[in-house]
């Protein structure tokens, strides 16, 4: 199913330039050789889950013309002894029988080249070792075998140091997730396969889909075609597309019977929520809140990152805290109480302001505690364990204190927001907006919507040329028009002082 090309592949323009070049490599391996220079033997394609890397694989066989052996780390695992080795042994004879150029494609390598371990007496970890060295060995490329051998995993850091030295795998390529205009493509080439209609906007989609990979755009996709179906229809419009995010992200929608006192418990949590994201969180656009059930949830507030982002600052994380506390401090001022339902917040508050204070240096100290007052695996001294306990917990309650104070100062709008949820069930931006912030005018707000964050293009564009290596035109010099253009130089050189 080698059916890809390198330009039905979007959103992964630099993997893309790399892969393009790595193609060209293998289309001209003879001059390459011939010249003295070495081309890489491995190729490792590391990037999460669903951004392409297998795809990428296929393109760059397609786009060469050679031979390709698909295969996953797990192929080479068995019960019995020395099967493995065997396995990886008769993989690399067939790829070489033909003496032309091929391509040995491993999926998650990880499980045939994760770090040799220990045998303890088992003998499986023993015979694990075998079957990576034999792969070890057998890593040989297309110098001598014409044989490249392509890796993809995204877990690098579980790979064994002897796998990722040169000669081995010495070309990496990361395979990230889309940004906005990669995902506007990918959204692009697979709305191209369904009838739409006039509605669908796929860059609005983009908007609403950040940090998703490829796999994830397609299932968006897929999902919307199937409920226009079940719906009578034909064509895909927006709000399939839209209600296909929900779906993917939070779950399939579904109705019963709530109790009205859980039901009012749920509206004043999500308002909470959405009112601390709206007043506190600029990076973040509220696209709906809900209290309709959905996946294992009584409601959620789906907030969308106005563009892509790298890394946050000391404020951004003080202000994810303070959104996650939103629905408990907003239980606790409607009944004095809190449910059950605030255990995920509460969870996602203690692991970003432990790892403030523990790993990013945003508490007192400015270090990795666990590094510095151990070793990477035992835990610094109870004095200091305790003082590391106490910054948690002042962050923690500065945090809540802040929320208290937001929503007691503007719990007229949280009744009426958290009553408006009872009665539509689902708002929203535009309605939050004429919730909390009535005098904004409704140009403001579809300016605000349609606004991106200031960008900068850094770097150069790559360029995706698949007959990049024009190398069969160039031959080394002969050894005497070496030597002479070597007594040349030597002529022009000064003796020293």
């Amino acid at each position: 199913d080698i059916d890809v090309r390198l330009s039905d592949i979007k959103g992964m323009e630099e993997a893309k330039a790399e892969a393009a070049e790595v193609v060209a490599l293998l289309k001209n391996a003879d001059a390459i050789r011939e010249t003295g220079l070495k081309a890489p033997k491995g190729v490792l394609l590391i990037g999460r889950p669903g951004t392409g890397k297998t795809m990428l694989a296929k393109a760059i066989a397609n786009e060469a013309g050679v031979p390709f052996y698909a295969l996953s780390g797990g192929d080479f695992q068995s019960m019995w002894a020395g099967v493995g080795a065997n396995r990886v042994r008769a993989v690399y004879e067939q790829a070489r029988r033909s003496g032309k150029p091929a391509i040995v494609f491993i999926d998650e390598i990880d499980a045939i080249g994760a770090k040799r371990g220990i045998d303890l007496g088992g003998g499986a970890i023993q015979d694990s070792n075998k079957t990576l060295n034999q792969f070890l060995v057998e890593l040989d490329g297309f110098g001598k075998h014409k044989v490249l051998t392509i890796g993809a995993t995204n877990n690098p850091d579980m790979l064994d140091a002897a796998l990722l030295r040169p000669g081995r795998f010495d070309r990496r390529i990361d395979v990230p997730l889309p940004n906005l205009e990669g995902r506007e493509a990918i959204l692009m080439h697979y709305l191209r396969k369904v009838k739409v209609d006039e509605t669908v906007n796929a860059l609005d989609i983009a908007r609403m889909t950040v940090f998703s990979s490829g796999a994830d755009l397609a299932n968006i996709v897929n999902e919307a075609g199937l409920m226009s179906i079940r719906d009578g229809r034909a064509h895909v419009c927006q709000k399939d597309l839209i209600a296909a995010i929900q779906r993917v992200q939070f779950g399939m929608s579904y109705h019963r019977h709530v109790l009205v006192k859980e039901l009012m418990a749920t509206a004043y949590h999500e308002a909470g929520h959405a009112m601390v994201c709206y007043c506190r969180d600029r990076r973040d656009l509220i696209q709906a809140v809900t209290i309709v059930p959905s996946g294992s949830a009584l409601g959620y507030v789906w907030p969308v990152a106005k563009e892509d982002y790298v890394q946050k600052n000391k404020h951004e994380y003080l202000v994810d805290i303070e959104v996650a506390l939103g629905g408990y401090a907003a239980e606790n001022l409607y009944m004095e109480t809190t449910t059950s339902g605030v255990a995920s917040d509460l969870t996602n508050v203690a692991a970003i302001a432990s790892a403030m204070v523990r790993q990013w240096g945003m508490g007192h100290y400015k270090f990795n505690t666990q590094i510095a007052f151990g070793d990477g695996r035992s835990s610094p001294s109870a004095e200091t364990e305790r003082e590391i306990e106490l910054q948690i917990k002042e962050i923690v309650d500065r945090c809540l204190q802040n929320v208290e104070n937001l929503l007691r100062s503007r719990r007229a709008q949280l009744d009426r927001l958290a009553h408006k949820l009872i009665e539509k069930e689902t708002l929203y931006y535009r309605d939050l907006v004429a919730i909390l912030e009535p005098e904004r005018p409704a140009a403001e707000v579809e300016r605000e919507i349609m606004q991106l964050a200031e960008r900068k293009l850094v770097g150069k564009p790559p360029v995706i040329n698949l007959e990049a290596i024009g190398i069969s035109k160039a031959r080394p010099e002969s050894n005497s028009e070496a030597n002479s253009s070597m007594q040349s130089n030597n002529q022009n050189m000064l003796p020293p002082d």
